[in-house]
């Protein structure tokens, strides 16, 4: 779609610019002005879920001063009497064209979804959501069952309407996986990229009913998707496994995960134990009455194993780590996930069973 500029011009004022300027200049660099900031109003809306609103605020408190200074010097030299001020004219012209290149680069991103965790998740002929979900995918050497995750999960969350960001945590040292400790740094990136909810989701777990909510559970509230009653492995009352839903204050609040279980178990046993000892158990939501049953609301992709002991101190304040890349993994057009390479870091006097 072209956009055409148009400007409207008082009479007097366009014979006076006529008698300033060379024949062939007829445009108002008020015109331009205006066109400029409503296409920068409009990708600075469109990119309200960018990587922080406080970075787009800086960009347009930024572009907004050095452009309106460089339109104003510049209406006040070009062709004054005949008498153009070279440098400064030139200088200001290349800053205008910098700015339009902002602008195009912009929206090109924006359209081609080239990085598309920065990017809502959802059509723009939908309500727009107000409220971030951040999908935390521990991972380790799985790459079949990420790849069928990534588009399942996706176009499930896009049905539903939830604005989302999808990041794979994926562990690339030598020791025993740690899913708790990669939750814990998931949360840190989560916070970096300005979601106010997360999901802790296993790669293998695929929700196949559309009456499993992924919305924003709201503050103190806490929602297990996949609940003992549907899980298809998993049924004790106290599990939390799988997929819980949550808001990012609150799992602050309970100094997230423990970082002591490496290998496959109990870290979610233990995190019931944080919930509960937060008060937050009592308010937790699970599925009911799903027109489904154990057999055909999730499917699950692998069987994980193993277990160890109660830990009251370590967390999301004490996880240690390195993030050694970001990555973006092309799954579709349309469909771009961050990949956080990251060696954890394990102390062998308090967690010796870390290495394999």
């Amino acid at each position: 779609m072209e956009i055409v500029p148009t400007s409207v011009f008082n009479s007097e004022n366009f014979s006076s610019s006529l008698k300033m300027a060379p024949k062939c200049v007829s445009i108002s660099f008020e015109g331009v002005c205006l066109l400029l900031w409503s296409i920068v109003v409009m990708i600075v809306v469109l990119n309200a879920y960018s990587i922080s609103a406080e970075k787009n605020i800086q960009w347009l408190v930024f572009l907004t001063k050095e452009n309106v200074k460089c339109l104003v010097v510049l209406k006040k030299v070009v062709w004054k009497g005949g008498s153009v001020k070279k440098p400064l004219t030139w200088v200001c012209i290349i800053g205008v064209a910098l700015f339009v290149m902002f602008i195009i680069r912009s929206w090109k991103n924006y359209v081609d979804s080239d990085y598309q965790l920065f990017h809502w998740h959802v059509s723009l002929t939908t309500v727009i959501p107000t409220h971030m979900l951040c999908v935390l995918v521990p991972y380790r050497d799985r790459e079949a069952e990420l790849q069928i995750f990534i588009s399942h999960i996706a176009d499930f969350l896009n049905k539903q309407n939830v604005l989302h960001k999808i990041i794979v945590l994926n562990q690339t040292d030598a020791l025993r996986f740690n899913r708790a400790s990669l939750i814990n740094v998931g949360w840190y990136e989560a916070d970096r990229v300005g979601c106010d909810y997360l999901a802790m989701h296993d790669v293998d777990l695929l929700p196949l009913n559309p009456q499993l909510d992924y919305s924003y559970p709201g503050k103190g509230i806490i929602r297990h998707i996949s609940s003992p009653e549907y899980h298809p492995k998993y049924n004790y009352t106290k599990f939390v496994g799988g997929i819980l839903l949550l808001t990012m204050s609150d799992y602050k609040i309970v100094n997230g995960m423990s970082n002591k279980y490496w290998g496959w178990g109990l870290e979610d046993d233990e995190f019931y134990l944080r919930l509960r000892d937060a008060n937050l158990l009592s308010s937790m939501q699970r599925p009911m009455n799903l027109t489904t049953n154990r057999s055909n609301t999730f499917r699950h992709m692998h069987d994980p194993q193993m277990a160890h002991k109660r830990d009251r101190i370590s967390g999301l304040n004490s996880v240690k780590y390195h993030i050694v890349g970001r990555n973006l993994l092309n799954f579709r057009k349309k469909l771009v996930v961050s990949v956080l390479n990251i060696e954890l870091e394990c102390d062998l006097k308090w967690t010796n069973y870390c290495r394999p």
